[in-house]
């Protein structure tokens, strides 16, 4: 058997494009096997493709998955086995964190959770699995997490070079997030604790990006973009010398004019935000923002020259149609308040999350994870008694969003006709109609 490490980046056949953001996780681990261990590495991408070749006859096979790719990795793990039965199957990412056991009962040897660096230079270093923290196999005694790394700056930049076609250029300066929306899974992989890189060693990869890869656009994907007040007034400082824009996301609560003018003088143009409903009683039920603070932030941010996305969940337990109402009269006041753009979609008990924890069932079917209408959209959840109300809402959601995206473009095109007619009568390429 040749000693090399293949990881794989399975497909995630249930989005419209899986090959918008680099697989940034798994790209971490490819440069610090690389360059720090000195192991060599084999990268198989799989996004947007199935038929990409798995070499066979490898020491060692790593793989990610979230929980809608579980299944798809679970046939890979069978082919792997199949072909190189001597092999070390090693998973991580979000759903192997949240549900190790299950995943070492579906073929895997060793489950990585949390952070994989570390425990991935021990493995290569022939440590033994059990006795590795952060590490599970069946011989494992109980799960123990490992230390989070606490000098970020220390790991290389994610290999990006050995992945290609992907259209956003992105960047992580942090790990971890303080809050504890029940829907989300971030406590479970890094924790509350918020590790952070160094001004310096993000601007040196951004440096990196911009000669090596011609980044014009850079999005920042932290869990909440801004939190240190001192470590962002040097970013800004650093990152307006150079000759890129950025988007981040962010909380409502952080958005002040002061934080809405610095970002934006400094080059950011677009800011996500998530809202999750227009419902008073829904927000404060899972510890979000109220309604107003978010039209707050989304006014705060368009007068400063801010582009604002939000993203929202419909669906969430407790939601009425009295809430979606709400939901729906919120998007509309957003939108005439400068929210630019809007995701809606249904809410999913993901593995790990504090909310989904009384709502997994014994027979959970991952494959049909984001078929929430279908006859089969419970997979052994509590969701599957109103998936078809979900759905409903979620359509009604979508109409309306629809509707305002469309009117929201009119208005824009209706405000920049003015220059374009003066352009066109100063090249004196057409006859120019005077306006009505």
């Amino acid at each position: 058997m040749r000693d090399s490490l293949v990881l794989i980046n399975p497909p995630s056949p249930w989005l419209i494009d899986d090959r918008t953001s680099m697989p940034l996780g798994l790209l971490y681990i490819a440069s610090h096997v690389e360059q720090v261990v000195g192991y060599p590495v084999e990268l198989v991408d799989r996004s947007g493709r199935s038929d990409t070749p798995i070499p066979a006859g490898r020491r060692f096979y790593g793989l990610t998955a979230a929980t809608p790719q579980w299944p798809g990795v679970r046939g890979l793990i069978q082919q792997i086995r199949a072909a190189t039965p001597e092999a070390t199957i090693i998973v991580g990412g979000p759903h192997p964190t949240a549900l190790p056991q299950p995943c070492l009962n579906e073929g895997c040897d060793v489950v990585v959770i949390g952070e994989g660096e570390t425990q991935m230079e021990q493995l290569l270093q022939g440590v033994a699995p059990h006795t590795i923290e952060g590490a599970v196999t069946r011989h494992s005694p109980r799960v123990i997490h490992a230390p989070r790394i606490e000098n970020l700056d220390a790991l290389p930049f994610p290999a990006r070079d050995r992945v290609m076609g992907y259209q956003k250029h992105t960047i992580i300066t942090s790990r971890g997030c303080p809050f504890r929306c029940a829907f989300c899974c971030s406590e479970t992989i890094w924790g509350r604790r918020v590790v952070t890189r160094s001004v310096q060693n993000v601007i040196a990869e951004v440096d990196h990006m911009i000669a090596m890869q011609g980044a014009r656009f850079i999005v920042f994907q932290d869990e909440t973009f801004g939190l240190k007040r001192g470590w962002l007034e040097q970013f800004c400082e650093q990152i307006a010398q150079r000759d890129v824009e950025w988007g981040i996301q962010t909380r409502a609560q952080l958005c002040t004019p002061e934080f809405a003018a610095r970002v934006h003088d400094a080059g950011c143009r677009e800011v996500s935000l998530g809202i999750e409903s227009g419902s008073a009683a829904m927000l404060r039920r899972y510890g979000k923002s109220t309604p107003q603070a978010n039209l707050d932030a989304i006014r705060t941010l368009h007068r400063a020259g801010l582009r604002c996305r939000g993203y929202f969940i419909v669906g969430l337990p407790g939601e009425t149609e009295f809430s979606v109402d709400e939901t729906e009269r919120f998007l509309t006041q957003a939108m005439s308040r400068g929210l630019t753009g809007a995701i809606v979609g249904p809410y999913v008990p993901y593995p790990g999350c504090s909310l989904s924890a009384s709502q997994q069932g014994p027979d959970l079917r991952y494959e049909r994870y984001y078929h929430y209408g279908s006859k089969e959209a419970g997979h052994g959840s509590a969701i599957g008694e109103h998936a078809e109300r979900i759905r409903r809402w979620n359509d009604r959601l979508q109409a309306t969003l629809g509707q305002l995206n469309e009117f929201v473009r009119y208005e824009q095109l209706r405000k920049r006709l003015p220059a374009v007619r003066r352009r066109l009568a100063a090249s004196a390429a057409i006859e120019v109609v005077p306006s009505i």
